[in-house]
């Protein structure tokens, strides 16, 4: 898979990217893609089956996510080749179809696809931010998504609460949250009670951060602290984004 391709993804899921780990990521794909080619291009359905796991390390490569995660970002990256690399470029191959008629279809097709599928992820993108924060003298990166649902605050510091993935936690940190304060010790510890419809309620370990701060393209919001609870439960089903933010930090960045 080529740069362009995997720099293309990771703007369109907002991902942070290190340009220098697009280049070696893409290198990694585009070595397995030839040696596929070279060894294996006499047997189609062996040939495809392989390109699947190289196309799921070079997603962990590229953007440092879990196995699971690049599994979902592979399908995203199988979307992606096949709008860039020219979908009725295939058709005119295999199909006597007039490359006139294929022309005026693609605003169409386009448009509709817009309407059924872009649309909606493109007004769910305004909701994505850049989060960075400071946590037992790690700096840590995620995407955060506001969630307008989350009426969580710490009962001592009154601080309105962010929830993390745990494997997003543990990308950082090598250990799950509990794991962490059994090893080492920190005072930098909160315990927050949740309830949630339909299910009993229970508590949160959660992290008392510094330096939190909250970036879209000009706009930056920095706070002093925070708190930041560590869910077990994957936030995103499509692995979009690995916290949840509070509307209190958006609205009054606090």
């Amino acid at each position: 898979m080529g740069i362009i391709q995997l720099i293309l993804l990771g703007t369109i899921l907002k991902k942070k990217m290190k340009y220098l780990r697009m280049l070696y990521s893409a290198g990694i794909g585009s070595l397995g893609g030839c040696l596929i080619v070279e060894y294996c291009s006499k047997y189609h359905t062996l040939s495809f089956c392989l390109i699947e796991p190289v196309l799921i390390i070079t997603m962990k490569t590229a953007y440092e996510i879990s196995m699971k995660k690049a599994v979902i970002y592979s399908v995203y990256a199988w979307m992606t080749s096949a709008v860039s690399g020219g979908v009725f470029t295939v058709i005119r191959q295999h199909f006597l179809m007039p490359w006139i008629i294929c022309a005026a279809a693609t605003p169409v097709l386009i448009r509709k696809g817009y309407h059924l599928f872009g649309k909606d992820f493109l007004e769910k993108q305004e909701s994505f931010y850049e989060v960075e924060f400071l946590w037992n003298d790690t700096r840590v990166c995620v995407c955060g998504f506001v969630d307008t649902g989350n009426f969580l605050y710490d009962p001592i510091s009154h601080l309105p609460v962010c929830i993390l993935e745990e494997e997003a936690f543990k990308r950082y940190f090598h250990h799950s949250l509990e794991e962490f304060i059994k090893k080492y010790e920190t005072d930098k510890i909160r315990l927050i009670p949740y309830r949630s419809i339909g299910k009993e309620g229970g508590i949160m370990t959660a992290i008392y951060v510094s330096n939190l701060k909250i970036m879209k393209e000009k706009r930056r919001i920095e706070v002093p602290h925070a708190v930041i609870a560590v869910s077990k439960v994957s936030l995103s089903k499509w692995g979009q984004y690995e916290m949840l933010l509070h509307p209190d930090l958006i609205k009054n960045g606090r």
